[in-house]
């Protein structure tokens, strides 16, 4: 070969190595999704004791999944005058919302959401206080109807006082919990799609955590992909920790599949954490590409 010859050939393997290692980035804000518990099942609830809080039934009725709309013979809790029932729970939870199922005999309701401490049984004082971080109201004196108590984000709580005024019939109490906070991309910026593409190209896009993770116990990546053909075709990197390979149940031919990888919550970090696939075997060109359709990443509480 000439040396004129040479000079083009390197230039074009060089035009195309350049041509591999573009990267395409997409950010875009999450999209988040709940998936919510009733934790007050496993709660001990406590009825406070003293000369104003008084009840006439068991406390235990509140959480035995009874109500008149689905057990006619659903007891209830009478609250006479003022009340307030505790809720410990076995940890710290994410609180999302509260219901209460109320009879014909119906009052005003507030809850307090404390993170620590703990309040004795006569419905005095809290020993230790521990921190309130959320205070929410009802005062619609609705009757013979589920009432409804939102909380504000990020309510992190470990007990829970429903206090009761002007007396009140009760059969139910529920309080949600984000159990799981799932995490997306935008809709726009999926799929990333590696079919007839080079080897060693790198897509990426970013998943935004809004919330702390210091209540986090556990994360799963989970992916939807098309025609990955084999372990090896793609690598995954979350924030440049990685690889991760496709499950073997994430192989599939022609196929739509979806895989789920466990995450070490290290790797993540509060607001934007980079997603990046690179093409990493093609099988010397055995194999087409892949692409990416969805892309989640679960955090459990």
């Amino acid at each position: 070969m000439s040396n004129l010859g040479r000079n083009i050939f390197s230039k074009q393997r060089l035009f195309i190595a350049l041509v591999v290692v573009i990267v395409f980035s997409t950010t875009a804000a999450a999209l988040l999704n709940f998936e919510l518990a009733n934790v007050a099942i496993d709660a001990i609830t406590r009825a406070t004791e003293s000369g104003y809080n008084y009840f006439i039934g068991d406390v235990s009725v509140l959480t035995d999944q009874k109500f008149p709309d689905n057990d006619s013979s659903a007891a209830k809790l009478t609250v006479v005058n003022n009340g307030m029932i505790i809720f410990d729970l076995d940890r710290v939870y994410a609180l999302h919302s509260a219901r209460l199922y109320v009879g014909e005999n119906r009052g005003g309701y507030y809850i307090w959401a404390w993170l620590g401490g703990h309040r004795a049984n006569d419905g005095g004082v809290r020993d230790p206080m521990g921190e309130l971080v959320a205070t929410v109201e009802n005062y619609e004196f609705a009757s013979n109807c589920w009432v409804d108590f939102p909380f504000p984000s990020n309510t992190y709580s470990d007990n829970v006082e429903l206090n009761i005024t002007s007396g009140a019939d009760l059969y139910e109490f529920e309080l949600y919990a984000e159990n799981k906070r799932i995490y997306s991309p935008q809709q726009h910026c999926l799929p990333l799609d590696f079919i007839g593409t080079s080897l060693n190209i790198e897509m990426s896009i970013n998943i935004d955590i809004l919330d702390s993770l210091g209540n986090a116990e556990q994360a799963t990546l989970e992916i939807s992909a098309y025609d990955i053909d084999d372990t090896s075709e793609v690598e995954i990197y979350l924030n440049n920790n990685g690889p991760l390979w496709p499950s073997s149940n994430g192989i599939g031919h022609d196929t739509l599949v979806t895989f789920v990888k466990a995450l070490n919550i290290q790797t993540l970090q509060m607001g934007e954490n980079e997603l990046r696939f690179v093409y990493a075997n093609d099988f010397d060109g055995g194999v087409g590409g892949f692409r990416i359709e969805k892309a989640a990443i679960t955090i459990t509480y």
